[in-house]
Order: structure tokens, then sequence, then C-alpha cells
């Protein structure tokens, strides 16, 4: 039963640490409690073929421009059995794209300890990005950059399936393995479930190629996952490095995203590495040593210093709630009025975005007024609500009072719905920790 108490091992570390995930508490249940039998009868399960998986329920998540991607939230089985099976691949992933690695089981043990495992593990990570940025040669006079567009999405089943095969994963593992997938995308064939580790490894394995390529052709690059920069002696070879990508990652299902893709001069950077600060680098400078959290969503220093208005802020830009919230908790603004406005507001467009609210407001607890206290309740009676917001604002609840129980059960023995029935039993047997460390 190793590679399932692996599998436990990396979703726990997986989700403390590197991005907020839709949970239920019984997903919780299942990862820290779950009894020897259980995981042994899961197991056996995975391994006779007989396990089957259940649908997946797509969430919007919000992104910049009011853009968003789908995020496909997994029963906790199925995210167990994904991680396993990607478990089971990893060693022939790992000898295909990095051969060097001696023991692919001890690396995968490294996992759940080693907070940079990624960045030690892939050749697309930031540290390698600034040893290029370092390393630019003075022929190098521009930069062709873009990114591949809806990358997890993309991701052709047939071509991963195939691959995963030649590289000498069993045929029953890779099968399965896709199989799966295609059960949890919203495409047919394509795409990966985003904002898991499996999903993660998985991409790289199947850039891999495209690094090969770029290889190939001499070209001196960086990616960090489906961001792309390639460095060129001119424009003229920056856009045949343009034509030459196209080329490639089409007739793997993939494009890059017209907005984002430029022709830029090399000069900044270069000016940047000597010392040489353009105005626009030193607001960057002035912007990263304000509190932690909100670096990585400001759009204007006037923005980032003066934030006021949460309930207009966090309505507007859904994208960078967790950044706004941040702000808020490390200036100790109190935002009772508004945030309570805002959970009750009409005009919220991502349930997603609710869930990241209520999920900080268990991270960290505040003094709740009887607004906020009303606007939960509001929210746990509605039953349009998505359950993993009823579920939030359940155990808000029964944190802030005890004797919010007897509502709970109230409206627990009132439902038809055995799922919501469930899961209150759950909250109500064990008041769960906050579900995961909050990573905005």
């Amino acid at each position: 039963m190793q590679d399932l108490l692996l599998a436990v091992s990396i979703l726990k570390a997986f989700r403390e640490r590197d991005s907020y995930m839709i949970e239920s508490p019984s997903d919780l249940e299942v990862l820290y409690y779950s009894s020897p039998t259980f995981l042994e009868q899961l197991e056996e399960s995975f391994e006779n073929g007989s396990y089957k998986t259940k649908p997946s329920y797509l969430i919007e998540v919000p992104k910049e421009k009011g853009m968003f991607r789908y995020f496909s939230a997994l029963h906790i089985e199925d995210q167990l059995y994904y991680c396993w099976l990607t478990i089971k691949c990893f060693p022939y992933i790992i000898k295909k794209i990095k051969p060097e690695v001696v023991s692919p089981k001890s690396l995968l043990e490294e996992y759940p300890v080693e907070v940079n495992w990624k960045v030690k593990l892939f050749r697309n990570n930031l540290e390698e990005q600034r040893f290029i940025y370092q390393n630019l040669k003075p022929e190098h006079q521009y930069i062709f950059r873009s990114d591949i567009t809806n990358f997890y999405t993309s991701i052709d089943h047939s071509i991963l399936e195939k691959e995963l095969i030649a590289s000498g994963v069993p045929f029953l593992h890779a099968t399965s393995l896709c199989t799966a997938m295609s059960s949890w995308s919203a495409l047919i064939g394509r795409g990966l479930p985003q904002i898991f580790w499996a999903s993660d490894i998985l991409a790289e394995f199947y850039l891999f190629p495209f690094d090969n390529f770029l290889r190939h052709g001499n070209y001196s690059f960086s990616r960090y996952i489906d961001n792309i920069e390639i460095f060129c002696h001119s424009k003229t070879e920056a856009r045949q490095a343009y034509f030459d990508v196209v080329g490639f990652i089409s007739k793997r299902g993939m494009y890059l995203k017209e907005e984002k893709t430029k022709f830029l001069s090399a000069q900044p950077i270069k000016n940047e590495l000597a010392g040489k600060k353009s105005l626009k680098d030193k607001i960057k400078t002035t912007i990263k040593e304000l509190p932690k959290g909100i670096s990585k969503y400001y759009y204007s220093i006037e923005e980032a210093l003066g934030m006021v208005n949460c309930e207009e802020r966090l309505l507007s830009r859904p994208d960078a709630t967790t950044g706004f919230l941040m702000h808020y908790r490390n200036n100790e603004i109190n935002i009772d009025k508004s945030l309570a406005n805002f959970l009750i507001s009409p005009n919220i467009e991502f349930s997603y975005q609710l869930y990241c609210v209520l999920q900080f407001m268990i991270d960290y607890p505040m003094p709740s007024s009887k607004t906020i206290t009303d606007s939960i309740k509001t929210l746990f009676n509605n039953q349009t609500q998505p359950l993993f917001i009823r579920c939030c604002a359940a155990r808000i609840l029964l944190r802030e009072n005890k004797s919010n129980s007897e509502l709970l059960k109230g409206v627990m023995y009132a439902s038809n719905d055995v799922e919501f029935k469930n899961e209150m039993r759950v909250i109500l047997e064990r008041e769960l920790p906050a579900s995961r460390i909050f990573n905005p």
C-alpha cells in the first residue's frame, strides 16, 4: 500500500503548500482520518481495474481582464486515483525528461517535505530563467515572448497516452490515466484537470518534446510552464522563432495567445542586470516592498498604496481577491461592513471568488459583527449556492458559536440532499481545522 500512502502524503502537501483547492469536509476526513482497511480496499480497486471515476464539477476561476479558466473539482477518491496512477507513471516520465535521476521513488518521497521540489526537478523554473538572463550574450538583441492559450485545457489525451506508452509506462496505467482524465475534462479527449500535483507532472512531460525541438534548433530559451521566451540575434530571427514554435505546437493541439505574443528588445533586461533601472522598474521595486500578499496583484502604485472600498474592489477585480484580502488583513483595516455586503451581493460572478473569501475567513478568523454573521447565515440557508460554499458558511458559523449547531442540524434534517446531509454530519461530528494554509 506504499504508493497509495505516498499519494495521500503528496495530496496533503500539495493542498497545504501549492494552491487553493475546492474541497469538502468529507475530503479532509479521507485524507487525514481514513482507516488502513479503507485505504487497502481503495488501492485494491485501483489495482484490479474495478474503480470507477465520478464526474467532476467544473468551476470557473477568474483571471485578469474578465477571463476565466475551468477548475475541475474532483471527488477525493478520484484525486487519490489520479495521484496514484501518476506515481505509477513517474519513474518512466523522469527517465525520459531527467535521465540523470537515479532513484525516482526517493525523489517522490522527498516531495511532501521539500518545499522547492519542483524547482530542483524541472528545467522550467524561475531560477533557471534568472540564470539565462544573467548569461545573455551581447548578440542577443531581441526576445520572442509568448504563452500557450489554455495550455492545460489543450493537452491531447491521445498524444499523451501514446508518448507515455512509448516511454515505457505500462499500457494499463497509461490508458487508465487518459480514460480518467477524459471523464474529468471540459472538452472531449483534451485537457488536464487544473490545480493538481499530477497535472503539473504530466504537463511537464507533454512539453518535453517542445523543449527538445527548441534545443535541436539551437535556440537560447527559457520556459516557465506555458510561458516562453526565446533570445534571438535580430527581430527577423525572433519572427522566425515565432513561425517555428507555432508550426510545432499546433501539431500537438496548442496555440499561442496573440495578445501576449511580442517581439521585444533585450536591452531593458540587460540594463536591469547592469543596475540601470528605469522609472517603471523603480515603481515595481517600491511595490514589492509593500506588505506580503499584495505584490502579486498590483496594477498601479496608487491602487496598491491606497486600497479602500473593499466591497467594490472585490466585485470589480475578482482575479485579485486574495491579494486584496491579504492587504486589508496585513494593514489591520476593518472591512466587516463592506465584507458583509459583498458576501450577499447579487453581483458576484464567480463562486470560486466567494469560496476564497470564506476560506480566508476560516484561515484567518476575525471578530465577527452581527452583519457578517447574518450574511453567513444567508449564504448557508441559500439552497442555490454550491455545496462547497454552504459547507464553508457552516464551518464559520460553528466556529463562531457552538450554539449554531442547532441551526445546522435543523437545515440538515429538513434537506432531501443526501450529499449535503453527509457533509453537515462531518462538520457537526468534527469541527475541522483550517482547510489549508492560505497561499495568495
